[in-house]
């Protein structure tokens, strides 16, 4: 629960010797709840008008960040006028954040059934069946959130039992694996094995295997998954035999949430004239200034210069975050880094769930050189991980509005607040764009506050794009429109499609319709919310807000004259991939939106397929305009 000051407990005599500052610890709050609490300042005298109470107990061995980080978090508080509880609620992955969890048990005393509605006893029922409940398994039991109203009554009528119970989302993840038993580890002992196996075929197979697997001659005793070990159609009863006879040593482990990176790492390219002119200017820069904008043109390598500047910082021994404002750009940025820099990189965004946030947050401020991440890739969030030495900032296309966090609280600028993060570290940003807000220019060139770079050459003399800049309201006019595609425009997404080429569509406007309008009296459908105008959506065939997500049905009439009502007022994207279906029958079409890109890894596989010719034309909003590059696209 966030909480707008701090407050004053007492520590026990038992725990004297283990609280220490920022470590999480359980406290009681109010009469009855029991929180998380983080201990900023352990000392001896206070006065308070309050009674304080003791801690509970603590959570943590070791603190979970650094002094500099809560003083990062007081300035986040400060400055963009929210609660230090706000910042430390955004910050920590919700599993650090341990808090009462509803638990629901029927009361067994209870007999008066004729009291109970309908739905009383269906709930009850379940209940009933699974023992203990909790308020997210009835829900989904019953298949309706409107549960609360149900629950009260039940209470207020004896029928059931309400406890609290403190719980964590986190979960530890085990796998088992199989290692060779210390009585076999020598030559000799190997070989004797093997003759008691004489008898046993299937046994001798796998021992065999396993020593294959595990390169067990080259590196010794070395652990391989079970999984991996009977991926062959290999015998389980001989695995059971080979641990029977004491061979063969079964255990679980507990590993990381996030996915095994093993792939070849490779030195970075080397960098072109005008590219090596402008790393050296940022390198010049970085002497007399902590920030620099770097204004590169599409196309020009802006990357491979970030590249050579992360070399010589974890070369240094040192942290980098890199700053995206999309989590649509990570898939093709995060597969060049892991291509030069391996393991070390991780990446940092919502799609991850809570477990993951977790082992990235302790990956971050790990001492094992060889499992720590030395590089983070994120969105806006990444600014609170708990780096321990952060030596450098890339803030990629820093104009773009999405590093505003508009709600909840804290209400915050990614790039500014990045500034700061690396003020406290005494680390360099820089800042890249091909087409820089007018705040960090100004603050370049005319305040002087920041370096300034240009690289105004594209790569390999790449030619700039042809603009053509069409009057859609004169081609209606003139009815040189094929649905909503002008004549110029059908007629190069059909040259591009039969060289073999790819198209990409931008249309910054999700949905079918972007309003729902009366023909007679002008109405217009309105979030009862927002005021704002209620976008149709034709794949759930609701009228949707894209500020609060509040949904409605379509209504049959106008409800201020009762006429009908239209929506062939402008154009979305589902409308958009509908008419291209129609007008390019033979091509492989897909979506990136919002809407299309719920799934955890929707962005990489889309991505990957794009990459990979799978699709003809991609239709989508500004997921596909920021700093994607295809090889095929014309």
């Amino acid at each position: 629960m966030p909480v707008k000051k701090t407050f004053y407990y007492k520590v026990p005599d038992t725990l004297l010797l283990k609280i220490q500052d920022f470590v999480r610890v359980l406290v009681p709050f109010g009469k009855t709840k029991v929180y998380t609490a983080l201990v900023i300042k352990i000392h001896n005298a206070v006065e308070v008008d309050y009674q304080i109470k003791p801690i509970i107990d603590f959570l943590d061995n070791r603190p979970v960040i650094l002094p500099v980080h809560f003083s990062f978090w007081q300035w986040m508080a400060e400055y963009y006028l929210a609660s230090s509880g706000e910042v430390m609620n955004a910050a920590f992955p919700a599993p650090f954040k341990l808090e009462n969890k509803l638990q629901l048990m029927i009361n067994v005393g209870f007999s008066e059934f004729d009291l109970l509605t309908a739905k009383e006893k269906l709930v009850w029922n379940f209940i009933e069946e699974n023992n203990v409940v909790s308020m997210e398994k009835l829900q989904q039991g019953m298949k309706t959130k409107a549960v609360h109203a149900i629950i009260n009554r039940l209470r207020e009528k004896d029928a059931i039992v309400i406890e609290e119970k403190l719980q964590s989302g986190y979960k530890q993840k085990f796998e088992t694996v199989i290692s060779l038993s210390d009585n076999y580890l020598k030559q000799d002992q190997l070989d004797e094995a093997l003759k008691l196996l004489k008898r046993a075929p299937a046994q001798t197979d796998l021992l065999l295997e396993f020593l294959q697997l595990s390169d067990f001659f080259t590196k010794g005793k070395i652990r391989i998954k079970k999984s991996e070990l009977l991926a062959k159609k290999k015998s389980r009863g001989s695995l059971k035999a080979l641990i029977d006879r004491e061979i063969l040593e079964e255990q679980q482990i507990n590993i990381s949430h996030l996915d095994e990176v093993n792939v070849q790492e490779f030195p970075p390219n080397p960098l072109s004239p005008a590219q090596a002119k402008a790393f050296k200017q940022i390198k010049s820069s970085f002497t007399e200034k902590d920030i620099t904008l770097l204004h590169g043109v599409t196309s020009s390598g802006k990357t491979e210069i970030y590249i050579h500047l992360i070399q010589e910082t974890i070369a240094a021994g040192k942290q980098v975050l890199y700053l995206l404002p999309e989590i649509a750009l990570t898939g093709q940025i995060i597969d060049r880094l892991r291509r030069h820099f391996g393991k070390r990189v991780g990446v940092y965004h919502s799609k991850f769930n809570d477990n993951e946030k977790v082992d990235i947050w302790k990956k971050v401020m790990s001492d094992n050189k060889d499992d720590a991440f030395q590089i983070i890739l994120g969105v806006r969030s990444a600014i609170f991980l708990p780096f321990k030495n952060l030596g450098l900032v890339i803030v990629d296309e820093e104009h773009e509005n999405t590093f505003r966090q508009q709600d909840p609280a804290p209400r915050y600028h990614a790039r500014d607040a990045a500034f700061m993060l690396a003020r406290y570290f005494k680390a360099k940003v820089l800042l890249g764009s091909a087409t820089p807000s007018m705040e960090s220019v100004f603050n370049a060139i005319v305040r002087k506050q920041f370096g300034f770079v240009v690289l105004k050459q594209r790569f390999k003399e790449i030619k700039m794009p042809e603009f053509l800049v069409v009057d859609t309201k004169k081609e209606k006019k003139k009815r040189k429109m094929k649905l909503s595609f002008t004549f110029l425009l059908h007629d190069e997404i059909q040259k591009a499609l039969e060289r073999n080429e790819q198209v990409i569509l931008f249309q910054n406007r999700r949905g079918y319709a972007p309003f729902l309008s009366c023909e007679k009296c002008g109405w217009v459908a309105q979030c009862i919310n927002c005021d704002v105008s209620l976008t149709y959506h034709k794949y759930k065939n609701k009228l949707v807000c894209h500020y609060c997500d509040h949904e409605q049905l379509l209504p049959d009439h106008c409800p201020e004259c009762g006429g009908e009502v239209q929506l062939n007022k402008g154009i979305g994207t589902e409308k958009l991939e509908e008419e291209i279906n129609l007008l390019f029958p033979d091509a492989k079409t897909a979506r990136m939106d919002l809407d299309s890109m719920r799934k955890k890894h929707a962005h990489e596989e889309l991505i990957a397929r794009f990459e990979n010719r799978e699709i003809d034309i991609l239709i989508g909003t500004q997921m596909v305009s920021k700093g994607l590059d295809f090889e095929h696209v014309s």
